[in-house]
């Protein structure tokens, strides 16, 4: 069970992200950072109990995306919480009315 649901968790976190990414929303950090947790706690879970040999080998591959992704995740929330309500356009959420 828990193969099948962490990654559709994960997807869903980058899913949440990106459309509050698109809306220019400050509770995008949220997800963000539960994502990169998320992915990250995978890719080693997914190491650590992967076989020696070839699927270890994709094991480290994959952590690299997962990681990878876990990093873009937290530079966005970084990105989005160093700047001010003023810096966003009137109208959007979070900017100035």
């Amino acid at each position: 069970m828990r193969r099948a649901l962490v990654p559709v968790a994960g997807e869903a976190g980058l899913g949440a992200t990106a459309w509050l990414a698109i809306r220019r929303d400050r509770w995008l950090a949220v997800p963000a950072v539960s994502t990169a947790t998320l992915l990250a706690a995978d890719a080693w879970f997914d190491v650590c109990t992967a076989p020696a040999g070839r699927p270890l080998a994709l094991a480290l591959a994959d952590m690299c995306v997962e990681l990878a992704e876990a990093a873009a995740c937290l530079a966005l929330a970084c990105a989005i919480w160093r700047g001010t309500p003023r810096d966003m356009p009137a109208g959007q959420p979070g900017g100035r009315r």
